[in-house]
């Protein structure tokens, strides 16, 4: 059992479509006490009102990469995915 209560939390998702799970980790975080919550995502869809349901539960900043480009796309992956296309030709 790890203990959160005061410490900051990284939430780490594949893909943040709808924003509820990462809402039910935060209140559920919360409830234990946890610190400042940021999510990072590799593909933001943010269907609807994704964005205002995490902030609405808590979480302080929402950070994705460009595979998905939207508002919060601030990782860059055109340089991973060009070096992995270059090791498979």
């Amino acid at each position: 059992n790890v203990e959160v209560s005061g410490r900051d939390i990284l939430l780490v998702d594949d893909m943040i479509s709808t924003g509820t799970s990462i809402q039910r980790a935060t209140k559920y975080l919360q409830g234990l006490g946890a610190g400042r919550i940021i999510a990072l995502c590799t593909h933001p869809l943010l269907v609807g009102r994704a964005m205002d349901v995490m902030e609405e539960a808590g979480v302080e900043q929402v950070i994705g990469t460009n595979s998905v480009v939207s508002q919060i796309s601030k990782i860059d992956i055109t340089p991973v995915l060009a070096e992995h296309y270059r090791t498979i030709q």
